[in-house]
């Protein structure tokens, strides 16, 4: 695609002193062109963010709520380092 769209909102909370908690809800989509009005994608998950010497560590669990044909239900996601 030559365009993207995204809305994201994630809820952290502390579980100890370097691990948080979150929740999130995430929507998007890829567009050949910046033409925005297409169906957004979404899923709801969990993760975890630890707080490391070296930067942060991530881990994400998420469900997709509208699943297309031969999709699988779930996703895991790491991450090291900062997202933006």
């Amino acid at each position: 695609g030559n365009a993207m769209g995204s809305i994201n909102l994630e809820l952290l909370f502390p579980v100890v002193e370097s691990l948080k908690g979150l929740v999130f809800i995430d929507a998007g989509n890829v567009y050949d062109k910046r033409d925005f009005t297409g169906d957004l994608r979404a899923s709801v998950g969990i993760g975890i963010r630890l707080h490391t010497p070296v930067g942060p560590i991530s881990v994400d669990y998420g469900i997709k709520i509208d699943r297309k044909p031969g999709e699988t239900p779930t996703r895991w996601h790491f991450n090291v380092g900062r997202f933006f």
